[in-house]
């Protein structure tokens, strides 16, 4: 794959995850925690940047004060939380709610209307506590347009808004925005072709530790066609703390997206530049070019093949009525040779010469397998999840038998998925209805059906 179009895959790829995060994110059941100090802060930190904007326009407020102005965003949210129909429930336990220190409630989505009510609450007690000191008080949207005729900016540039920007959600340990995005693009990765097995490649050893504490967090489906769909495991949520912005710096945690997005984009590249040549997607691949090949040339010997025979069902044409006339004479033509007519085929199933290239039927059977295998994982058997199992699945061997008979060796992700093998597996995972080699002859042997007919075996290697 070209530098270019590595890098096309990787903006696709970051531009299909963030779509789908951002979406998905707000509708899971969320947690949030709040501290009178934390909110506190947060107010703090915006008024004293627009001090700093300002000069001596406002006068200093006391660094005890700060808390006192949390303590009413907490009271507020206690009172919405009481409020019918709002969906959020006080969370109930050892520490989770102090009245006036800290609050945690807990909702079904991500509700914006409590931050929305902090941070009304916040500004509103500055405004009311810079009105009886002596000083102003915060100017709002309507304010800045009433002193200002020529101001255009909208909420987040009037006082009152600006203040209110250095409020922000932090999202918890691997319910990071980041976290999401790595557990998406994973996802992503394993319905991209030929990125199958990368989840056992060295390349990948640093990310897929991360990844396995996501594992327990989220569940991914869909297609990256219909979009890979995000979704919580059962009993968990995102957990978030409201505090100030200083708090919530990009990269801060682990999992956020600043820190992960590098490493995972170095291995993406570190695999494609590992991956064989045949096997590198363009416009067409060479495996893509293969594959029609063999296609082309399994038809051509059903067409051509000398111990070949095809089903026709073309209705022989109807002749036109012609008008007739008889002529009789007297010399007589020597009789015609009979004409042996060819055996007829009407009703016989295609059949495959000896000839056919053996590995061609290889290349045509493994153009569609992991499509078939992953149609056919249903319970009580293996079910598809990931799609790593199916994508891994491939024909490496191809031969005939001393009989005449093909033979096709496949293989497959054998760490984790052998543990499911009855014979050395391991309980209580393995069994006969979740045997991966039963799952792929069957599927072996749905595709070979429309293009072999005859005995052939398939073996495990």
């Amino acid at each position: 794959m070209a530098l270019q179009d590595t890098n096309k895959f990787l903006k696709d790829m970051n531009k299909s995850v963030g779509k789908e995060v951002r979406r998905n994110m707000n509708k899971f059941y969320t947690q949030v925690c709040m501290t009178n100090t934390s909110v506190g802060q947060g107010l703090k930190e915006g008024y004293e940047s627009l001090r700093e904007t300002m000069g001596t326009d406002y006068i200093e407020i006391p660094e005890s004060q700060w808390p006192i102005f949390g303590t009413a965003c907490l009271h507020a949210i206690h009172a919405y939380c009481f409020k019918p129909s709002t969906h959020c429930t006080l969370v109930a336990g050892a520490g989770t709610n102090v009245p006036g220190q800290i609050i945690t409630y807990a909702a079904r989505r991500d509700v914006k209307t409590p931050y929305d009510t902090a941070k009304k609450t916040g500004t509103d007690a500055i405004s009311a506590w810079l009105s009886s000191n002596g000083g102003r008080a915060l100017r709002g949207l309507a304010d800045e347009k009433t002193n200002d005729p020529d101001f255009k900016g909208g909420g987040g540039q009037s006082e009152v808004g600006r203040v209110k920007n250095f409020i922000h959600r932090a999202h918890r340990n691997v319910t990071t925005v980041g976290a999401a995005q790595l557990t998406s693009s994973l996802a992503f990765l394993s319905k991209t072709k030929f990125f199958g097995g990368y989840a056992t490649t060295e390349e990948f050893k640093d990310i897929m530790k991360v990844y396995e504490d996501l594992q327990y967090t989220y569940i991914t489906s869909g297609t990256k066609k219909g979009g890979i769909r995000l979704e919580l495991r059962e009993g968990q949520q995102i957990e978030i703390d409201l505090g100030p912005r200083s708090k919530n710096i990009a990269g801060m945690e682990p999992t956020d997206w600043k820190n992960l997005r590098p490493s995972l984009e170095k291995a993406i590249r570190a695999y494609i530049e590992k991956t064989p040549i045949a096997e590198r997607p363009g416009s067409k691949s060479i495996v893509d070019v293969a594959v029609e090949a063999a296609e082309y040339n399994i038809i051509q010997t059903l067409i051509t093949g000398k111990n070949v025979t095809t089903t026709s069902n073309s209705k022989p044409k109807q002749r036109k009525r012609k008008k007739v006339t008889k002529v009789i004479t007297n010399k007589r033509k020597p009789p015609k040779k009979p004409v042996k007519k060819a055996p007829t085929s009407r009703g016989k199933k295609t059949q495959v010469s000896t000839a056919t290239n053996i590995l061609s039927l290889a290349a045509l059977i493994n153009a569609k397998l992991p499509e078939t295998v992953r149609k056919n994982m249903k319970s009580p058997g293996l079910v598809n999840r990931t799609g790593r199992f199916a994508n891994s699945t491939r024909i490496v061997d191809a031969i005939y038998t001393k009989n005449g008979y093909p033979s096709f060796g496949y293989t497959y992700q054998k760490d984790p998925y052998q543990v499911f093998e009855p014979a050395s597996g391991a309980a209580p995972w393995s069994n006969q209805q979740r045997d991966p080699k039963k799952l792929i002859d069957r599927s072996i042997r749905e595709i070979a059906a429309t293009i072999l007919q005859g005995r052939f075996f398939t073996r495990r290697i």
